[in-house]
Parts: structure tokens; C-alpha cells; sequence
């Protein structure tokens, strides 16, 4: 009897690897619906993703809010030396966004890569920070920070706005939040380690600093009548580290998550784009740079739009970087709160500035972003009136306002974000000009604050605090006006069309 055999067909691959394929294939499908678009529970998966990220963000960048007296401690420098290499990060911040945007418009299939390199740098640079004593050095790993963020931010931004279109308003506070949580957790983490102090007069007479001469490490003047003496010095090192840690953890899931998802960007031609296609396709030069491109071929409307997005992120950023610099220093110097409540104030305020995050989250699915984006600027000019007011006298107003205060600046940038995508289509070019108002504002009013803040001391925290405010609610007067604009636009366009009809049939 012969025997039978099994012939393989030329070309043909092995039974074992057609089924395998085929798992594959399956489970990508189960990952999109029947549009051909990533599935709800995918994109929530991402979005978390993208909320941790932000958090390890939020925790690096504002770790130098509490640590900022034991920075100036450690360099024997002013609070304008510090703040200058602080906003070694805005000027960082102006490069990441460029490169996060024509990264993010030439090779969005590695956005998850992009996020995850960025995360690396973040962590190398926070490790080494608390052991630089020198301002100039310490300017350029902050540096290499606003890098990260910068890129963070498009890339994070870019994925939200793609995967949920219309729907990105509240994703978007969502992922911000994740900001605010990890400026929370920054003052926890930092104050075990930070350096117990006390101001004292030329002559040391208090009792409590009287037998610690030998620990007279290092001395400022706050003005030049007065001493800062190191009770017990400063530890910070091991707070930096615990943090570089946490983002380096991060980064590791974000290596996973690009190998995992790289596979679903794969598509073939001749179908309608969806929202992985959309991140993935590759823009001409003329495209990413014609503001048209972005506002359905108006030039006019979406240079507007960009120019006035700009502006108040220039100024908002300002009031954000003053207020989580310098609440501690100033609720010492100026009202005379111990370290500890100095510090727990600062925690105070990025607890709000979470919640009301949070708050813009659920809000967003119930009103209007258009109304949300003025209701949070009248109200931060309310709460720095009351600053500018009864916060220089009274550490209960100063409890109770700070609160407000992270309340109502913490959704005030995803509400921007999502009023502009609302208008425009946010691209990653488009996004780097909008952030590069942020940076620029960090840079000019972060060294600014630093230089006013030892000349004039605490009263000039509260002035810029105030002026700012009452500028970012005339920007977003502004934005409202484009805003009808467009609507009367849309409703021309519209009322005009059927008779062109009428006309050509």
C-alpha cells in the first residue's frame, strides 16, 4: 500500500504559524470596533497609561517647589540664582516641543517610544540635580528636563486628541490630572529630607539656635539684616532619587507598551482613515507648517486661534510656575510659617490643583468647554484679589486661598487644550506653538519673580500673582470672541449653500 504524504505547496507557510497568525489577528480586531477604530476599553487603557505619565511628570517637575530654600541652601546662592537655573527648563521646554512636534507629525507610530525615552533623560537628570552646587550646572539638567516635558507633552497630547476626537475634552483634564497628583505626592516625598532652618537677627540670641554655631554651614541674607541657620542639614538627595526612581519605573512600562502596541498601526491602503491611521500618516513640510491645514483651509481663523492660544499660555504658565515656587518661601518669610506647615501648605495646593482637575474631568461631559474656560479665569481674578488682599496678613486666609487657588488653576491648561482642538485641529506643530507660549512664559516670569522676590520681598509674589490673573481672563475674552466668530461663520457658510445648489443644478 503506498504511502500518503503531506506536500507542502511552494510559498506556502507551515499550518503551526497560519494559526498563530491568525490569533494575532483576532486579537488585534477585538482591540477596534467595527470602524475600524481603537475600541473604548483600548483607549481607556491608553489614557491610564497616559495619567501615570503625568503623574512621574507632575512629581519631577515640582519637586524643586519644596526643595527650593534647601537648593539655595546648597548652591550659597540668591533666590534670582536659583529661579534663573530653574528656568533652564522653560528654555528646554521651547526644544522639546519642537522636536516632540515634527517627531510626533513624521513618526507617530513611536509616540509611546517617544514618551518612554523621555521619561529616561527625566530620571538620569533628577538623580544627579541635589548634588550640583553650581547654578550654571544646574541650569542645564534642568534643561534636559523641559526637554522631557516638552515632548511628553505633544506626544501624550497628540494620542489623546487622535483617539477620542470630539469626545477629548474630558480624556484631557483627565490625563492632567495625573499632573496635580504627582505635584501632591512632590511635597511628600521631599519633606523628610528637607533642612530645618530658622531666620534670625545679626546677633544670635534665640535659645534654640544659640548652642548650633558649628552648624552654620551655609548663610543667606533675607535682607541683609537678618541670617538663615541650618538647624539640621538637608538630605534631599535620597528625596531626588526616590523620584528618579518612580519615572524610571514608568518608563520601563512605557518601553512595554510600544513593543505591545506597534503592531496595531499596521493598515492597509484604501480605507477610510481612522484615528490610528490619522496618528500614523506622514504630513508635508507645507502642511505642518500652513495654520490652513489645521482650521479646514482658513489661514486667517487658524492663525487667530494660534496666536491667541499662545498668549495665554504664555501667561497662564507664568501664573502657575509663580505660585508652585514661591507659595512656601513666601508663607515663611512673609507670614512666618514653621518648615513643616510651610510644606504641608504646599502640599495643599497641588491637592486642589488635582481636584480641580478632576472636577474639570466630569464637568466637561456636562457643559460646554467654551463656558468652562471663563468660568475658571473670573474666578482665579477673584482669588487673587483675596490674596493680594488678605493673604498677606492672615496664614488662615492664606490656608483657605491657596486651596482656591490650585482649584482653580489646575484645569485652566487641558481646558485650553480642548477649547482649541474644539476649533482647530490640533496637530503636533500646532500643539508646539501653543506650548511654546507656555515656555516662554515659564522663562520670562519664573526669573522674573526670582529677581523681584529678593528685592522686594513677599509683596511682590502677591502683585504678579494678581496681574497675571486679571491678564489670562482678557485672553480668554478673546478666545470667546474668535469662538462666536467661527459660529456666525458656520451658520454663513451654511445659509449659503443651498442656493449655490439651486444655482448649479
Amino acid at each position: 500500500m503506498a504511502e500518503l504524504k503531506t506536500i507542502t505547496p511552494p510559498g506556502n507557510l507551515p499550518a503551526r504559524n497560519k494559526v498563530s497568525q491568525s490569533d494575532e489577528r483576532i486579537a488585534a480586531e477585538n482591540e477596534k470596533d467595527e470602524n475600524g477604530e481603537e475600541a473604548t476599553c483600548s483607549k481607556v487603557m491608553r489614557t491610564m497609561a497616559l495619567v501615570c505619565v503625568w503623574i512621574a511628570m507632575g512629581i519631577y517637575m515640582e519637586i524643586n517647589g519644596p526643595t527650593l530654600k534647601d537648593l539655595v541652601l546648597r548652591t550659597g546662592s540668591s533666590y534670582e540664582d536659583i529661579t534663573s537655573a530653574l528656568s533652564g527648563r522653560s528654555v528646554g521646554k521651547f526644544v522639546g516641543v519642537v522636536i516632540g512636534g515634527l517627531l510626533t507629525d513624521r513618526f507617530g507610530r513611536y509616540c509611546d517610544l517617544f514618551l518612554a525615552l523621555s521619561l529616561t533623560v527625566a530620571a538620569t537628570a533628577v538623580a544627579i540635580v541635589p548634588w550640583i552646587n553650581q547654578t550654571e550646572v544646574l541650569w542645564v539638567f534642568y534643561f534636559l528636563l523641559g526637554i522631557t516635558i516638552g515632548t511628553i507633552d505633544i506626544a501624550g497630547q497628540r494620542i489623546v486628541l487622535v483617539s477620542w476626537k470630539e469626545k477629548a475634552a474630558s480624556p484631557i483634564h483627565i490625563v492632567h490630572l495625573g499632573y496635580g497628583v504627582g505635584g501632591f505626592i512632590a511635597p511628600l516625598i521631599a519633606n523628610p529630607f528637607l533642612a530645618n532652618t530658622e531666620t534670625v537677627g545679626p546677633n544670635i540670641t534665640n535659645s534654640s539656635v544659640s548652642n548650633i554655631s558649628v552648624m552654620l554651614m551655609s548663610t543667606i541674607s533675607i535682607p541683609t539684616t537678618t541670617t538663615t541657620v541650618i538647624i539640621s542639614p538637608s538630605t534631599i538627595e535620597y528625596a531626588y532619587g526616590s523620584v528618579a526612581g518612580l519615572t524610571i519605573v514608568m518608563a520601563g512600562v512605557l518601553y512595554m507598551y510600544q513593543c505591545k502596541t506597534s503592531p496595531r498601526f499596521k493598515h492597509k491602503k484604501g480605507k477610510t482613515e481612522n484615528s490610528e491611521q490619522k496618528l500614523t500618516r506622514t504630513r508635508k513640510w507645507r502642511e505642518m507648517l500652513n495654520p490652513a491645514s489645521c482650521a479646514e483651509g482658513s489661514f486667517c481663523f487658524g492663525s487667530l486661534i494660534l496666536v491667541t492660544l499662545f498668549l495665554k499660555y504664555f501667561v497662564y504658565l507664568a501664573v502657575d510656575r509663580v505660585f508652585s515656587t514661591f507659595i512656601r518661601s513666601y508663607s515663611i518669610d512673609q507670614l512666618h510659617f514653621s518648615n513643616d506647615d510651610a510644606s504641608y501648605l504646599n502640599t495643599l495646593y497641588w491637592i486642589f490643583y488635582a481636584v480641580g482637575r478632576f472636577v474639570g474631568f466630569v464637568s466637561a461631559r456636562w457643559i460646554s468647554v467654551k463656558i468652562l474656560l471663563v468660568i475658571e479665569s473670573v474666578c482665579l481674578v477673584g482669588v487673587s484679589v483675596g490674596l493680594f488682599t488678605v493673604g498677606t496678613y492672615s496664614q488662615t486666609a492664606l490656608w483657605v486661598l491657596t486651596g482656591m487657588s490650585g482649584f482653580f488653576i489646575g484645569p485652566i491648561f487641558p481646558s485650553g487644550i480642548a477649547w482649541g482642538d474644539l476649533h482647530i485641529e490640533l496637530t503636533g506643530l500646532a500643539i508646539t506653538w501653543v506650548l511654546l507660549g507656555s515656555s516662554f512664559g515659564g522663562l520670562a516670569f519664573l526669573k522674573l519673580g526670582g529677581h523681584a522676590y529678593d528685592h522686594f520681598g513677599g509683596i511682590a509674589f502677591v502683585y504678579m500673582i494678581m496681574i497675571l490673573a486679571i491678564v489670562v481672563f482678557c485672553v480668554d475674552i478673546m478666545l470667546t470672541i474668535l469662538s462666536m466668530a467661527k459660529k456666525r461663520i458656520t451658520r454663513k457658510t451654511y445659509s449659503v449653500e443651498p442656493h449655490d445648489k439651486q444655482l448649479q443644478s
